[in-house]
């Protein structure tokens, strides 16, 4: 029977943070740092990682590359990708911790929060596990 409890091997010795895989540890030691290697070519901006910086690129380039299954839309981020076909599927992953209404995106059910409930703090807590839960369910 296979066990879980190995699948996140490698810990941040800054954070405790657990990561299941080597790489993984060395990108995410990076946001304990200000090094900054990457230059975005179209602004001043600059990243820690080369993918942030190509993510962040398609704002000036308007490359759409995460493109729906469902219709003829694409988008430029993953998430919005996300939110768009949770339209198509009805699926509802977000809910709220305080009257357990449902959202298609997270964007949506923070803004129901705020409003709301009138709670930053949930919405800390719950954003860091549950989009990467939820992020990795696209194809």
């Amino acid at each position: 029977m296979y066990s879980h409890v190995d699948d996140k091997a490698y810990k941040c010795k800054i954070c405790k943070k657990s990561l299941k895989t080597p790489n993984s540890l060395e990108k995410h030691l990076l946001i304990h740092n200000d090094i900054k290697k990457f230059s975005c070519d179209y602004c001043d901006k600059r990243f820690r990682t080369k993918d942030s910086k190509c993510s962040h690129e398609r704002v000036h380039t308007g490359e759409k590359p995460f493109k729906c299954k469902y219709c003829d839309r694409s988008f430029r981020f993953r998430s919005g990708l996300m939110g768009h076909v949770n339209l198509h599927t009805g699926e509802r992953p977000y809910s709220c911790t305080h009257c357990s209404r449902q959202f298609t995106n997270w964007g949506n059910m923070n803004k129901h929060i705020k409003r709301c409930h009138n709670r930053q703090d949930d919405i800390n807590e719950y954003s860091t596990y549950h989009r990467f839960v939820v992020f990795n369910k696209i194809e």
